[in-house]
């Protein structure tokens, strides 16, 4: 679809009232300053159509080149070679239920059938969030078998609040306390499902933790303020060298990098590609709304207000995909899937559901409440996190095999 008419036809799923932030300051529509990423490949932007009447005109993509600073040299971990591509098995068809015992599923390994999960009074000691007792991350095999530790044996690393994971087999580790970041970690999945040549990467403390990602040639991150509603910038850091390279700044609240060369990023109330409106949504802060970027790099997931919807790069094309408040999990590896959870309603949690890009919905029966799920590599399994009350109140993780 040409660009002015996915604008036209975001702009009337998307459309809301664009009011104040959180901060208070008056919101805007006009895209920051942006640059082109420097480890993502350069191709030149979709052409663009000129704007029908009822379509509002596309903001003209930013030219200002990038801001460079150079930090200390770190390490990088040898990567890993990707999975070949998989296919969308028959979601609506379970063949298999494995019991994974308890913990949280935090994410899957790219390279090995494993899952990472948290698991309680397993592993090092440490203090965690708030004093509280952190725990460690432990790499559990889908079919059920005895788990092992999944990082060395460091105060550092326990207590992981996010887990992920690159198709080339690098692992993203970030530590975030009560919404604020702690720091973050890189290292390489190896066949047995342990995170290998774990180094820690340089990140401000204003870091918002939701926005790190993996690139190419290292991470992006969203640097801002998030209580003051300061201006934002989006980082790209090269690991390796320790090169910082400003990609945008001004009303940024998040962006992705993708594997075309394009720049997806989201303002206080806008959804940007290259710096052409994608459609405008109500104001809401940092967490309220994410990007989730597939494993081929080409699409993006976001949470809107009122749903999810997917920017499909190499059509470039913006497609609503439901129109119900759910956060989005994962994207199956094949990239014709999206798997979402929600509502939470006043009788529970909505099941899990897989959402097909032309927002087929098909729910994943889970039995009780699932409060996170994940995508295996492979493409053939959902690993489930269930909520399970009763006197005891706990966390049971599960592997549902798709036929």
């Amino acid at each position: 679809m040409p660009r002015a008419l996915a604008v036209a036809a975001s702009l009337a799923v998307l459309a809301g009232a664009c009011g104040a932030g959180d901060d208070g300051s008056a919101a805007t529509t006009e895209p920051p300053v942006a640059s082109v990423p420097s480890s993502i490949a350069t191709t030149a932007p979709p052409a663009t159509v000129p704007p029908d009447t009822t379509a509002p005109p596309a903001t003209a993509p930013p030219t200002t080149a990038p801001t460079t600073t150079v930090a200390p040299e770190t390490t990088t971990s040898t990567s890993v070679a990707p999975a070949a591509p998989v296919a969308l098995p028959d979601v609506a068809t379970v063949i298999d239920d494995v019991g994974l015992g308890a913990g949280f599923v935090l994410g899957t390994s790219p390279v090995a059938p494993v899952a990472w999960v948290l698991a309680p009074g397993d592993g090092p000691e440490a203090p965690g969030c708030e004093g509280l007792p952190a725990e460690a991350l432990r790499a559990q095999p889908l079919d059920g078998s005895a788990r092992t530790p999944a990082l060395p044996d460091d105060p550092d690393l326990v207590g992981i609040t996010t887990v992920t994971a690159h198709p080339d087999g690098r692992v993203l580790l970030v530590r975030a306390c009560e919404g604020l970041f702690v720091d973050a970690h890189v290292g390489t999945a190896d066949g047995d499902g342990a995170i290998r040549d774990v180094e820690p990467v340089d990140l401000p403390d204003s870091t918002l933790f939701s926005t790190i990602r993996l690139t190419p040639g290292g991470v992006t991150y969203v640097d801002r303020d998030q209580f003051d509603g300061t201006d934002g910038t989006l980082v790209e850091l090269d690991v390796e060298t320790g090169t910082t390279n400003v990609l945008l700044s001004g009303d940024v609240w998040d962006g992705v990098g993708l594997a075309s060369g394009s720049l997806l990023h989201r303002t206080s109330t806008e959804l940007f590609v290259d710096g052409f409106s994608l459609g405008t949504f109500p104001e809401a802060g940092p967490f309220a709304f994410d990007l989730e970027l597939s494993d081929d790099g080409l699409d993006v997931a976001t949470t809107t207000a009122t749903g999810i919807a997917a920017y499909l790069g190499a059509d470039d094309e913006l497609v609503s995909l439901l129109d119900e408040e759910v956060a989005v999990l994962d994207w199956h590896p094949s990239g014709e899937a999206v798997l979402v959870n929600g509502p939470v309603t006043d009788e529970g949690t909505t099941p899990p559901r897989v959402v097909l890009l032309d927002g087929t919905t098909i729910p994943v029966e889970v039995g009780a409440d699932a409060v996170g799920a994940a995508f295996s590599a492979d493409g053939t399994s959902v690993v489930i996190t269930n909520f399970v009350g009763g006197e005891t109140i706990e966390l049971l993780a599960r592997a549902l095999v798709f036929g």
